[in-house]
């Protein structure tokens, strides 16, 4: 993002704005380029359940894709709940592409579940190792 002004970026990048006429669904982000949602869960005070009324609200609008972002403790919490929607095809569970994301706090980067994921399994396969 240092490479574009803030004028630019605020104007490419939509946050808390309805982006289509007639439309009071405000994603936290959108990006009408790639027609990219991005939604920030933080689920405090309720449970992984909200994550499929945030989805479901984008039903019927054009959107390519919905990023769903938790945080690092509430991505792990949720885990086994994350990923038994992640599994599902689009149309099965929900209507449009969903991709769920955490954060890599070292690159300041988002990192997707699915590489948590690994990267916890490999933690757990070396920690047999060492025992």
């Amino acid at each position: 993002m240092d490479d574009y002004p803030r004028p630019t970026v605020k104007q490419k990048i939509l946050t808390e704005e309805p982006p289509w006429r007639d439309s009071n669904l405000r994603p936290d982000i959108y990006v009408e380029q790639t027609q990219e949602a991005f939604e920030i869960e933080t689920l405090y005070g309720t449970d992984h359940k909200k994550i499929n009324r945030t989805i479901d609200k984008y039903e019927g609008w054009p959107v390519e894709q919905i990023n769903i972002v938790l945080p690092n403790l509430t991505c792990l919490r949720n885990l086994e709940a994350i990923l038994r929607k992640r599994q599902e095809e689009p149309g099965e569970m929900f209507k449009n592409d969903v991709k769920f994301w955490t954060l890599n706090l070292a690159k300041q980067e988002l990192l997707p579940v699915d590489e948590l994921k690994r990267t916890l399994h490999d933690l757990y396969d070396r920690s047999e190792h060492v025992i």
